[in-house]
């Protein structure tokens, strides 16, 4: 029964989240991107859950791929995907003349396939997307190579350098922590006791009872001192979970660089 009650909060939780995304989403834009990629509103995953907790703007969504479409489908911008490496989606823009858009993305190609340009490419951190047709393939991958091990190396080495920082930062951290909870302890307890004379209203006498109160100086001491432990033990969290984040982005580009050599 508890796993059953924590499965709904979980899903209720996730709804919320998803329902407040897509509300704050400019769904013409949005639409817009989804057309200049080269799909359909009803291939985008993001569209289809919007649409499941009824969270869209059907009219915005309309004029928006439209508009992306008329962009996408123009025999310029076919020569502008060629000439960057993008793919086209032929069969997406049937208004046009399929022959006459593959000649102007062949040309933008023959710009794009070159050695030269893929080491330009490589080292701009660029990631090959596998348009170049296989009699100019090798040579952009003679310059694409190379230049992608050089993007890949300086990567690697600038997210170590970040983690070596993070580290010594943490020790600071460390030692922020110690040294507030050093002053935690320190504070006395500020609790003063002492005995009154109360009326019980129910035995219809009067009473000796022990009450005891905290300073307000002290209690204001506490509470700022727990603040900054909660703020310093939130900066260590951050901070754990960026250096997980930079040791899986330098595994992946370490695994990367082994194929390409």
């Amino acid at each position: 029964m508890k796993y059953i009650i924590l499965l709904f909060l979980f899903s209720g939780c996730a709804n919320y989240m998803l329902k407040e995304r897509c509300e704050k989403t400019n769904w013409f834009n949005y639409s817009q991107s989804v057309a200049y990629s080269g799909k359909y509103l009803e291939e985008d995953g993001f569209v289809k859950d919007c649409k499941g907790v009824d969270r869209t703007n059907s009219q915005q969504l309309d004029l928006g791929f439209k508009l992306g479409r008329e962009k996408m489908c123009t025999y310029d911008e076919m020569y502008r995907r060629g000439k960057e490496g993008q793919p086209v989606y032929f069969n997406f823009c049937d208004s046009l003349s399929k022959s006459q858009m593959k000649l102007k993305y062949d040309e933008g190609l023959k710009i794009f396939c070159t050695e030269s340009n893929g080491l330009v490419y490589g080292k701009s951190g660029a990631v090959y997307l596998k348009v170049c047709p296989m009699t100019s393939e090798v040579s952009f991958m003679n310059g694409y190579r190379p230049g992608r091990t050089q993007y890949l190396a300086l990567l690697i080495q600038t997210k170590k350098s970040e983690i070596l920082q993070m580290e010594s930062n943490y020790i600071e951290l460390i030692r922020r922590e110690t040294t507030a909870n050093i002053q935690y302890n320190q504070i006395p307890s500020g609790q003063h006791c002492g005995n009154r004379e109360i009326y019980n209203e129910e035995t219809k006498k009067k009473m000796i009872v022990t009450i005891c109160e905290v300073d307000s100086v002290i209690s204001s001491q506490r509470s700022l001192v727990i603040e900054q432990l909660d703020r310093i033990r939130r900066e260590m969290y951050q901070s754990r979970i960026q250096k997980q984040k930079l040791s899986e982005e330098i595994k992946v580009a370490e695994q990367e660089l082994l194929v390409l050599k």
